[in-house]
């Protein structure tokens, strides 16, 4: 999987120079597929110090090697300790290794035995205890808040999650998957749309609740920006290719049915445009796309 890790990381650069504010958290999972050059789909950039960058831009992505870089050049540091947070920085090169919370911490308390002022500088913070009481209080609050729903979500109680956040995106992608009312599926597929537009599955959605409807445009648009946010995936194409097929047979009118069957036909040129996005370093990994036409899309391909 080296291969892949690279290829994972590599991936991040473009969404890290479009977003110098990063892009939140699980922001370029959401968002991987749309420029991936392999098959290799993970939650977490196999690296910190880039994880850091897209999850919360790049002043904390600078700050956290210059504080590294500052603890190994400290002499308040013992050597012990210094080799240990060296190991971590770099084998965090290659792994998220920061998501874990020991870890997490074992960074923080050694790094907190450095004094971080100059020489007889020091920082004094003259608060009232009420409005010490308050930002704790606030503190407190804002954090239950937010931990609830994703301990909801962790439990599989998605409609609870979603009802205390709104905005949770996993738990409505849960919610439309598991959904056998449409018009939900359509509703909860817009919502997350309107805050993470690279979102494949929520296109999917729509483009399966428009040939539930019978309306075939509709499938062909929602199914297209759907492709260009996950071109690897195969299975998409095929279903793609048995909507149309069912657009030819059973369209409105002739116009419709012969959008479907120009569509159809142009499904081998979008498997031919996936596999030039395939990049020398994603041929070379263990996962490899499937971009062939199979028997199952050939068959349908016939009606032509």
């Amino acid at each position: 999987t080296f291969g892949g890790r690279i290829l994972n990381a590599m991936k991040g650069r473009p969404w890290q120079r479009r977003n110098p504010l990063g892009m939140g958290h699980l922001g370029d999972y959401y968002s991987e597929n749309m420029v991936q050059t392999g098959v290799y789909t993970v939650r977490f950039v196999h690296n910190d110090w880039l994880q850091i960058g897209l999850d919360a831009g790049w002043i904390p992505m600078a700050a956290y090697p210059a504080a590294v870089i500052g603890c190994m050049i400290s002499r308040q540091l013992s050597a012990c300790k210094k080799w240990m947070l060296a190991v971590i920085f770099l084998h965090g090169l290659l792994d998220y290794d920061l998501a874990y919370s020991a870890v997490l911490c074992l960074v923080i308390v050694i790094m907190d035995d450095v004094q971080w002022t100059q020489k007889g500088a020091e920082m004094q913070f003259a608060l009232k205890k009420t409005q010490l009481a308050a930002g704790a209080v606030f503190g407190i609050l804002l954090g239950t808040y937010l931990a609830v729903p994703f301990a909801a979500e962790y439990a599989m109680a998605y409609d609870f999650a979603a009802s205390v956040y709104p905005w949770h995106t996993e738990a409505n992608l849960r919610r439309m998957s598991e959904s056998e009312d449409i018009d939900e599926v359509e509703r909860l597929a817009e919502r997350v749309l309107k805050q993470n537009d690279t979102c494949a599955l929520a296109y999917y959605a729509l483009a399966y609740a428009a040939y539930w409807r019978d309306d075939y445009e509709q499938v062909i648009s929602w199914q297209r920006q759907a492709i260009a946010r996950d071109y690897f995936n195969y299975e998409e194409y095929v279903s793609y290719a048995a909507m149309l097929y069912d657009g030819i047979l059973y369209g409105s009118d002739e116009a419709v049915r012969s959008q479907c069957r120009e569509e159809l036909m142009n499904i081998p040129a979008l498997l031919e445009e996936a596999k030039g996005r395939l990049s020398a370093l994603g041929s070379r990994i263990l996962d490899q796309p499937e971009l062939e036409v199979d028997e199952r899309l050939q068959e349908l391909l016939t009606v032509l």
